[in-house]
């Protein structure tokens, strides 16, 4: 099913996007802007929530825990400017990966503000504050760890991803599974 959704800065129409099966009504998202994740030069991430099944949770039958749950909400800074080209190349790109255990799922995108937003799995932590404050992680443990990492980043580079290395913050945790 096809849908149409008109973008609009200041006012004005700029263009009609073509919607496609990853498309989250913006309806059905709620974004706490009071509780941020993280910034960046393109964009923002807030905690968020989602109401009703995520858009990869209706195309991927591994996914069915991605309803009614609180989201991580990555928003553009700006839309019509190069930090949404970014924003919409990594749809793009989240699209192409899809679905895999160590790499953090996009459950959707939508538009917030007129501005394009990616929702993606809300985890717990990152990797480097998980190093931090268990520095005495066992090897086994710390091996378990690295063989995660060459998972996520084999399909990354599989999926011909121009994304550079993540540094250890971009990795996250989810219960006792890394991902990227």
């Amino acid at each position: 099913m096809e849908m149409q959704v008109q973008s609009t800065i200041k006012g004005k129409i700029t263009e009609v996007k073509k919607l496609d099966n990853f498309w989250i009504e913006e309806k059905r998202l709620e974004v706490k802007y009071e509780e941020s994740l993280g910034s960046g030069f393109s964009s923002n991430v807030y905690v968020g929530k989602l109401f009703g099944t995520s858009a990869l949770a209706s195309l991927n039958t591994k996914t069915t825990q991605f309803r009614d749950c609180k989201v991580a909400i990555k928003i553009a800074n700006e839309y019509g400017n190069n930090e949404s080209k970014i924003l919409e190349t990594e749809i793009e790109l989240m699209k192409k990966i899809g679905y895999h255990e160590h790499i953090v799922p996009m459950l959707g995108w939508s538009m917030k503000q007129n501005k394009p937003c990616l929702v993606l799995e809300l985890c717990e932590g990152n990797l480097l504050n998980y190093v931090r404050k268990n520095h005495d992680v066992q090897f086994k443990h710390f091996i378990s760890i690295l063989w995660q990492i060459v998972q996520g980043n084999v399909i990354y580079f599989l999926k011909h991803s121009t994304h550079s290395f993540p540094s250890p913050s971009h990795f996250t945790l989810s219960l006792v599974i890394l991902k990227i």
